[in-house]
C-alpha cells in the first residue's frame, strides 16, 4: 500500500495514457465482426462449439468443427482432427481459449466484446508489470518522464492500440505473461532472491506461459544460459529458479501433449504440430513455407524487415538511434554494476525475442500483432539509455514530454479502423441459413475480399457450419465420396461481378 501511494502519479499516467488510447480503440470496441477479423472468428467459433456442449468433450482444446452432419471431416483448413472428424487448431497450447471461457462461467456473455475488453486489460496489466520493472531497475521512488514516456510508446504505438483490441490471440496474452515472468525474475536474481511472493508469481506466470505460446521455451533455454554463468548468485537460489523454470515449462506442455493424445494418436498429434512448424518457421524452402516466405529468400527477408519497421514506427526508430549513439559516447559513464539490467535485458528478453523470430520467421515476417515484443523491449531499453542516472541531459524533461507530445500527434493522425461491411458475403451467408440443410457438406470456390482461406472462415462463422475448398463441382463430387458424406453443396462466385451460385450436388 505505501509503494503505490508513492506510485500514485506514475499510475495515475498510465491511466491517463490508457483514456487517450481509447480513440483508436473505439471502432474496434463492437460485437460486430468483419470478414478480415480472422483471429476473433476462430477463438468464437471454439467457444460457441464449447458453450454448445462442453469443452470437456474436445478435452479443452480448440475445436474448429460445428457438430452438424455435414460438418464431418469438413473445413477449409485441415490441422488436427481428433477420431470423430472434428479439426482443431493446435498450433498453441489453448490458454488464450480457456480464459475467455472461464470468465464465461463467471457471468460473462461470450462474444467479441468479452475478447476485446479482455485484450484492454491484458494491455493494462502488461503495462503496470512494465512499469514496475523499469522502476525497480532504475531504482527510481518517484515520478519519472522517462519511464512515462517510455509507457507512452509501449501504450500508444498503433500496432499496439490495433493488437491489444482487434487481435486478442496467443501472443497478446503472451507478452503480458512474458513481461511478469520477466519482472519476477529480475526481483528474484536482484532484489530478494528468497521471498516466496515473487518465487510465486514466477511460477503463475511462467506456468501460464508455457501454457499459452512457445516464448516460454526461448525464455527457460537463456535463463539456463544466464543462470549457469552468474556465478555471483548464491548456488542454491539458482538451482532453486532452474528447477522452477523447468516444472513450470514441462507440466503445461506435457498437460497438451495429454490432451492431443485424448483425442487421437501421438502420431497424428506430432505430424500437425510437424507440418505448422513447416509452414511458420520458413526454414524449409518456399514451397513448404506460408505464402512462400522463407528465410532463405531475400524478398521475404526484405519482408519482414518492412514489417518490423511499421510496427516500431519512427519513434521506435529514434530511440534505437538514440541508443546506439549514447552507447558509444557515454559508455565511460556508465559504472561495471549498472551494466547488470542490461547484460538481464540482453540475454532474458531480447535473445528469447530473437531466437522466436528466427525460429518462426515465417510468422514473424507475415503478422504485424507477433511484432509487439519488440516494442516491450525498445521501451524498456529507452526508459533505461535516457535516464539522467546514466546520460546528462539537462532538458530531459522537456525532451521526454517531447516524445509524449509525438506519440500523441501519431495517435490522432493515423487513420482509425473501418470495418468493411461485406455485403456480398453476407447474402451467401444468408442464402445458405435459409435453406436450413444441416446434412449437406460444404465446398466453395469463392473470388473475393478477403481471399480463401479467411472468405470461408467468415461464412463458417456466420452460418454456424463448415465449409471446404473446392475447384469446382467435380472435385466437390469427389472429396464429398471420399469422406463418405451422402449429400453435398456447392458455391460459387465472383465478388467483382456480384455473382454467386448454390449448387446441390447429386452424390451417388
Amino acid at each position: 500500500m505505501k509503494m503505490l501511494v508513492k506510485d500514485s502519479l506514475s499510475i495515475a499516467s498510465i491511466f491517463i495514457l490508457f483514456l487517450l488510447s481509447f480513440y483508436q480503440r473505439q471502432p474496434h470496441i463492437t460485437n460486430q465482426t468483419d470478414a478480415s477479423d480472422v483471429a476473433n472468428l476462430q477463438i468464437l467459433t471454439t467457444l460457441d462449439i464449447w458453450d454448445q456442449s462442453s469443452p470437456t468433450q474436445y478435452s479443452f482444446l480448440p475445436v474448429q468443427s460445428y457438430q452438424n452432419v455435414g460438418d464431418k471431416n469438413i473445413h477449409y483448413y485441415q490441422r488436427f482432427n481428433d477420431k470423430n472428424g472434428n479439426n482443431y487448431y493446435v498450433s498453441y497450447p489453448p490458454l488464450c481459449y480457456i480464459l475467455p471461457y472461464f470468465l464465461h462461467t463467471l457471468g460473462f456473455e461470450l462474444n467479441r466484446s468479452l475478447l476485446v475488453w479482455l485484450n484492454i486489460v491484458l494491455h493494462l496489466i502488461s503495462a503496470l508489470f512494465l512499469y514496475f520493472l523499469m522502476k525497480n531497475m532504475l531504482k527510481f521512488n518517484a515520478f519519472s518522464w522517462n519511464i512515462t514516456s517510455s509507457l507512452a510508446y509501449f501504450i500508444l504505438v498503433p500496432v499496439m492500440t490495433y493488437s491489444f483490441t482487434r487481435m486478442y490471440f496467443a501472443e497478446t496474452l503472451c507478452l503480458c505473461l512474458f513481461i511478469a515472468s520477466v519482472y519476477f525474475l529480475y526481483q528474484l536474481i536482484f532484489s530478494n532472491p528468497k521471498s516466496k511472493l515473487y518465487l510465486l508469481g514466477f511460477i503463475l506466470s511462467f506456468a501460464l506461459l508455457s501454457y499459452c505460446e512457445w516464448t516460454s521455451v526461448f525464455l527457460f533455454i537463456c535463463l539456463s544460459g544466464y543462470l549457469y554463468f552468474a556465478k555471483k548468485l548464491d548456488k542454491k537460489i539458482r538451482l532453486k529458479l532452474f528447477s522452477t523454470a523447468l516444472l513450470c515449462l514441462l507440466i503445461p506442455l506435457l498437460l497438451f501433449l495429454i490432451q492431443i493424445l485424448t483425442l487421437n494418436s501421438f502420431s497424428e498429434g506430432f505430424h500437425s504440430l510437424s507440418i505448422r512448424l513447416l509452414e511458420r518457421s520458413g526454414w524449409f524452402g518456399q514451397k513448404y513455407s506460408s505464402d512462400g516466405v522463407s528465410i532463405f529468400d531475400f524478398q521475404s527477408i526484405l519482408k519482414y524487415f518492412i514489417l518490423l519497421a511499421k510496427t516500431i514506427g519512427i519513434i521506435g526508430f529514434f530511440m534505437i538511434l538514440f541508443v546506439l549513439i549514447t552507447r558509444f559516447t557515454h559508455s565511460k559513464k556508465i559504472k561495471l554494476e549498472n551494466k547488470a539490467p542490461y547484460i538481464f535485458i540482453l540475454v532474458l528478453i531480447f535473445f528469447p525475442i530473437l531466437i522466436h523470430n528466427i525460429v518462426f520467421f515465417n510468422a514473424n515476417a507475415l503478422h504485424y500483432h507477433l511484432q509487439i515484443k519488440w516494442i516491450f523491449l525498445i521501451s524498456l531499453i529507452w526508459s533505461l539509455a535516457s535516464s539522467k542516472t546514466l546520460i546528462n541531459i539537462r532538458l530531459n524533461t522537456v525532451f521526454q514530454i517531447v516524445i509524449i507530445l509525438v506519440l500523441l500527434f501519431i495517435q490522432i493522425y493515423t487513420p482509425r479502423f473501418k470495418a468493411v461491411n461485406n455485403e456480398y458475403l453476407n447474402s451467401i451467408a444468408q442464402k445458405i441459413n435459409s435453406q436450413n440443410d444441416s446434412n449437406s457438406a460444404l465446398f466453395a470456390n469463392l473470388k473475393s475480399e478477403p481471399q480463401t482461406p479467411f472468405n470461408l472462415a467468415y461464412l463458417s462463422f456466420l452460418t454456424k457450419r463448415n465449409f471446404a475448398f473446392a475447384t469446382d463441382t467435380i472435385q466437390a463430387k469427389q472429396e464429398a465420396l471420399k469422406l463418405n458424406h451422402k449429400s453435398a453443396t456447392f458455391i460459387s462466385g465472383e465478388q467483382s461481378e456480384n455473382s454467386s451460385e448454390i449448387i446441390k450436388l447429386d452424390i451417388k
